[in-house]
């Protein structure tokens, strides 16, 4: 999702999350359910994987991040109600890059998706929903550790980290929530891993075509260890930029499923499951206007 243009913006959708309306720019299919729990579709594209070993040229690219962060601006705190702002803020003993725009509630939190390299911008994907949402909400989103603009901090990423980043964040601009959840792709798991961890602070969730806790248990019952592989996960937490074992926070926010918010939400996918693997999504015993389908099996 990168910057909106006239066309994008002409085509955006909108959607209603617990009462509140969001604009996004682009298509997509939407698929809605009241409970996270409910949502049971299987993976149908293999997640970025990595050949076994470090990224290449790792090591100078770290060198390069850090010479260029000390030329980032930081975000002047404490951050004014509505302000808008960009830059790097101190979380945890580590500079986190970040932005928050708008004045309308409630905040939006948009969670990126996986970044493979240095070049991913993370920030910088929520310029286009800004531009569609014209100021209706604030949207706030940052880049996490070890990606974009944000500080390297060395070893492999666990599930406290992760919601302690967003935590710092978001109490160092002052934003209080709840918040509307906003996960593309791995982002997903993240938004569903915070939702989990602070369900109060939670009053609706958007997922984009991403990954979600149940993943892990999904892809055992079909006979995939997807991101579960020994190699797999090797390769997410010790070789990848991000340092995150994808396994190990998928099955941390499906072993706290109980404590999933009880709120609206909505996933996004670019095409239907099929038929024979789906059962017709309703609301209020009406099937979705987009007529998607929610891969069938409450346990």
């Amino acid at each position: 999702m990168g910057g909106a243009r006239g066309r994008d913006a002409a085509q955006s959708l909108q959607v209603a999350v617990g009462g509140h309306r969001l604009s996004l720019p682009g298509r997509h299919p939407v698929y809605t359910t009241p409970r996270l729990r409910r949502v049971r579709v299987r993976a149908r594209c293999l997640r970025r994987r990595l050949s076994a070993g470090p990224v290449a040229g790792s090591d100078a690219r770290a060198q390069a991040a850090a010479r260029a962060s000390s030329a980032l601006p930081r975000i002047h705190l404490p951050v004014k109600k509505g302000e808008t702002v960009e830059g790097l803020v101190n979380v945890g003993g580590h500079d986190i890059y970040a932005r928050c725009s708008g004045r309308g509630s409630p905040t939006v939190i948009y969670f990126t998706g996986w970044a493979p390299d240095p070049s991913k911008l993370g920030v910088n994907a929520i310029r286009g929903i800004e531009a569609v949402d014209g100021g209706k909400h604030r949207i706030c989103s940052y880049e996490r550790r070890n990606t974009g603009r944000s500080q390297k901090v060395k070893g492999t990423q666990t599930p406290e980290d992760i919601i302690a980043d967003v935590d710092g964040v978001l109490d160092a601009l002052r934003e209080h929530g709840p918040f509307i959840l906003l996960g593309a792709s791995f982002g997903g798991l993240v938004a569903n891993a915070y939702a989990v961890a602070h369900p109060d602070r939670v009053s609706g969730i958007l997922l984009l075509d991403s990954s979600i806790p149940d993943d892990c248990v999904i892809d055992k019952r079909h006979g995939f260890d997807g991101m579960c592989l020994k190699a797999n996960r090797e390769a997410d937490a010790y070789h990848s930029l991000e340092e995150i074992d994808n396994c190990r926070l998928s099955k941390w926010a499906y072993d706290r499923r109980d404590q999933e918010p009880g709120v609206p939400s909505s996933t996004w996918r670019p095409k239907t499951v099929p038929a024979e693997e789906t059962s017709p999504m309703t609301r209020s015993g009406r099937r979705s206007s987009s007529a998607g389908r929610l891969a069938s099996g409450n346990r």
